[in-house]
């Protein structure tokens, strides 16, 4: 990067892709410190802007007393004035990081900011612009925030030409960059994206659970990984795309920490959107850095999946738990990344468990289509059901590695793998845990066939998810039928049918639409599963990706 900048006559636009963990942060301050002047970095998230300016200012605290890094959302407003005067002053022959949200270059209500007119006012201080986890701005430009489409015609339009920029992720695919190319009005001209063998960083063992009992998840498992270990750390995060989950969760961990001795001195923070800017930062710098001026521990973060799972990098942490179902394979795989950080970190110590049901994965597949939470573009409303039917699949198999099909997925797409990925060996798939029941092919034939295709007991109402899987229950000899074990029961519990349809949904046997007008979800079979012969040749396509055999 540094070569084209000083060797060719346009401005170098480099989007770089790298496995969490892989040094995005330590790429861009160096080029930051060799270019000097002001290095812009835009960051979706306030959470992320503040504690990248608290590393950097920790890292660079005893070799330069200047102003060397601030984060632009918590300047004071009568602040902002001396500080441009401070960088008018020092910029020159100094090397300044401005982390930024969006929200602190543009506004809907003002325009541009008094920064941003400052910068755009002495183009000969900014030396370049980085955009950290451009995902989050491609989804956050698309989805509500208005802030985000107004960088391209107030900032990027303006400066494109002559100004170097860096763009930044560890979860990218095609869709991602030519969206946010469409969004920023910029191509890139220089792209770093490793292949998917590249992209591996398997530190971490992914653990999933089939539960609607997402509290039980955590407090299950959550004391091993707080208890005090002479080398291993003992912090923790929990995510949820819900902020009411969040902050009953909250509620029942303290109850759990104050009726356990040993954990009397850890306490729980918080971290949803709705927080001020400056109560996000306060608990981030709690979580990551310890404090032994406070009598309790900070080791619980726990945090809505918009607002902190890309960014926080804390080596203490330990054990990060997903409580429900996750939107995308970019989202597991940043979360993912929050735990083992260490140079140490094995899968045989570190953990990322993720809760699911079929009901979260309805619960996100009804809030992405519902008018009043949905995105206006439908072709990124596409995009988001793509992307979750990734994970039902990914999840819901019981063969496949779940690192081989995550690298795949984020890795170079055009770069053809010439040898075979190496399994993970600790993921469930890897290890033969079965987290779904093994199903009887023929049975599930027959089921299916005779409730949706032709038969005695062919659903007739309206197909919601409770009407199939209460109609799968009561079909005669269901247990006997579909489940393949030992104790097959006549009537299987709801939960092993529940299992049973995910499987068949994410593998696209069992159809899923959005009913606009009764604001519901209704299931049948896929236009490819219509008739019995094509039902048969789906089922024996679906027992191959199970790896069970009848």
């Amino acid at each position: 990067m540094l070569r084209w900048i000083h060797t060719k006559d346009t401005a170098i636009h480099q989007l770089c892709i790298r496995p969490t963990g892989g040094g995005k942060s330590l790429l861009f301050t160096t080029v930051a410190a060799c270019l000097g002047r002001i290095t812009v970095c835009i960051t979706p998230l306030l959470s992320l802007g503040a504690d990248q300016t608290i590393k950097h200012q920790f890292n660079t605290r005893a070799k330069s007393k200047e102003l060397n890094s601030l984060h632009l959302d918590e300047v004071p407003k009568g602040d902002m004035e001396l500080i441009l005067k401070s960088l008018l002053c020092t910029a020159p022959s100094s090397s300044i990081l401005v982390y930024t949200s969006p929200q602190s270059l543009v506004t809907k209500d003002t325009g541009r900011s008094a920064f941003l007119d400052f910068i755009l006012q002495n183009r000969h201080l900014l030396a370049m612009i980085v955009i950290d986890e451009i995902h989050l701005l491609t989804d956050f430009g698309r989805s509500f925030r208005t802030e985000f489409n107004m960088l391209k015609s107030e900032l990027f339009e303006e400066v494109k030409a002559s100004t170097p920029m860096l763009f930044l992720t560890a979860t990218c695919t095609k869709s991602v960059k030519s969206s946010f190319e469409e969004l920023i009005g910029v191509t890139c001209n220089d792209v770093h994206w490793p292949s998917a063998v590249e992209m591996m960083n398997r530190n971490v063992r992914i653990d999933v659970l089939y539960t609607p009992l997402w509290y039980a998840s955590v407090k299950k498992t959550i004391g091993v990984y707080l208890s005090d270990d002479p080398i291993l750390p003992n912090k923790v995060m929990v995510y949820s795309n819900s902020r009411q989950r969040i902050l009953s969760l909250v509620d029942k961990l303290e109850i759990y920490l104050d009726e356990h001795e040993k954990f009397e001195d850890i306490d729980v923070l918080t971290l949803v959107g709705t927080q001020p800017r400056e109560e996000k930062a306060a608990t981030i710098d709690l979580f990551i850095n310890d404090r032994t001026d406070l009598q309790l521990k900070m080791n619980i973060l726990c945090a809505t999946s918009g607002v902190g799972n890309a960014g926080i990098d804390c080596k203490e942490t330990r054990a990060v738990f997903r409580i429900d179902f996750p939107p995308s394979i970019a989202d597991l795989s940043q979360e993912r990344g929050r735990a083992g950080r260490r140079d140490d970190a094995s899968p045989e110590h570190f953990v990322y468990q993720v809760a699911i049901c079929l009901e979260s994965f309805l619960h996100i597949f009804r809030r992405i289509n519902h008018p009043e939470s949905r995105s206006p573009q439908e072709s990124y409303r596409k995009h988001q059901l793509q992307e979750l039917m990734d994970v039902a699949s990914l999840l819901a198999s019981s063969s496949d590695c779940y690192y081989i099909t995550i690298e795949n997925k984020l890795g170079n797409p055009d770069v053809l793998i010439e040898v075979e990925q190496e399994r993970c060996g600790s993921c469930p798939n890897c290890l033969g845990t079965k987290t779904f029941p093994l199903v009887s092919k023929n049975g599930l034939k027959t089921v299916l066939f005779d409730l949706f295709i032709s038969g005695d007991n062919q659903i007739t109402e309206r197909r919601t998810p409770q009407c199939v899987w209460r109609s799968i229950r009561n079909y005669p000899n269901v247990g006997i039928l579909l489940v393949r074990s030992r104790d097959s029961r006549t009537v299987p519990p709801l939960g092993t049918i529940k299992k049973i349809l995910l499987q068949l949904i994410s593998a696209r046997i069992v159809d899923i639409q959005y009913d606009s007008k009764e604001d519901d979800v209704l299931l049948g079979l896929g236009r490819a599963s219509l008739t019995s012969t094509d039902l048969a040749m789906n089922v024996d396509t679906f027992w191959k990706q199970v790896n069970t055999d009848d």
